[in-house]
């Protein structure tokens, strides 16, 4: 099966059009949800694609983004959301129910993640988040760097075990953590506090780099240092340090499962905010299981172990 994504600029509709079955295409509306089968004479590509709607529907809704996709109508990566909040009207329609799909997982995250926050809300308390108290270090600190970068950890780990890349016996390190950085596209998520909008977002995957992995997060960095030497290294655990770690637990939340799992009435953590989420190009997006009784099936990112 060949599939392709078409978006309409004016609107940020989203089509889809795969060919099933040969000679025969279906084009796939979200907005209202329809799906037509047509016959097509000739090659299906992004020319003849961007000619039909052209066509079909004048030059009204022009111009269009036409790519084939990386996936096929239904296929999504496990615990890897993709997600525009830029864009909500495409995010609505191509992002997985992940808390149908990973129901156990949110329930689970969402648990452990919600008790950090309630912590960094204590040390907000008492510290507040500015340029001048970035340096602040002690025991506190310390336990809810080491306990927010267990959590992350605990994310990436979890992912990478979902999407195929080691065997069961294999002991990850940060060397492995490294290849979620790409794919999740985890270096564009920006964050801020909500209530304290001069400390500036916070970016804290930015620069995350395979030739030194651990080094090039100086939050994940300072975790190592404090964890393994307390007594020399406690000033490691500083208060940027903290929000830092918090803000990646935040961002790997976001990343596997989507705003939704945060959001609501009682949002899960209410001192942070997104600032900046990834813009995936039309050939990254999920496309829906479009056919009657069709269900999203996961596709690992990696087809063979990384190691």
């Amino acid at each position: 099966m060949v599939s392709y994504s078409t978006a309409r600029n004016a609107s940020r509709n989203l089509f889809h059009v795969a060919e099933d079955p040969p000679g025969h295409v279906t084009v796939w509306s979200h907005v209202p949800p329809t799906a037509v089968q047509r016959a097509w004479a000739g090659a299906l590509d992004g020319k003849s694609i961007e000619d039909f709607f052209a066509t079909f529907y004048g030059p009204t809704y022009g111009p269009w983004q036409v790519a084939r996709t990386d996936f096929l109508p239904g296929e999504y990566h496990p615990r890897m959301q993709r997600e525009d909040l830029l864009s909500t009207v495409i995010g609505s329609q191509c992002t997985p129910p992940m808390g149908r799909l990973h129901a156990r997982e949110v329930a689970a995250s969402r648990a452990s993640a919600s008790n950090l926050f309630a912590q960094l809300g204590e040390v907000f308390r008492y510290i507040e988040p500015a340029a001048q108290t970035k340096h602040t270090y002690g025991d506190q600190l310390r336990s809810l760097l080491i306990l927010a970068c267990t959590e992350v950890e605990s994310a990436w780990k979890a992912i990478l075990k979902a999407n195929g890349a080691f065997t069961p016996d294999a002991r990850p390190t940060t060397n492995d953590y490294v290849e979620l950085a790409a794919p999740m596209r985890l270096d564009e998520y920006a964050v801020s506090l909500l209530a304290y909008p001069d400390y500036g977002p916070v970016t804290p995957f930015r620069g995350w780099l395979r030739s030194s992995p651990t080094q090039s997060l100086p939050w994940y960095d300072a975790y190592n240092a404090t964890k393994h030497n307390r007594e020399e290294k406690l000033h490691a655990a500083t208060l940027e340090s903290v929000i830092s770690a918090m803000c990646a637990v935040y961002v790997m939340l976001i990343a596997q499962f989507g705003t939704a799992l945060i959001g609501g009435r009682l949002p899960l953590a209410p001192e942070l905010i997104p600032n900046a989420t990834p813009r995936w190009e039309t050939s990254e997006w999920y496309v829906p299981p479009f056919a009657e009784g069709a269900q999203w099936v996961a596709r690992p990112l990696f087809p063979k172990p990384l190691r």
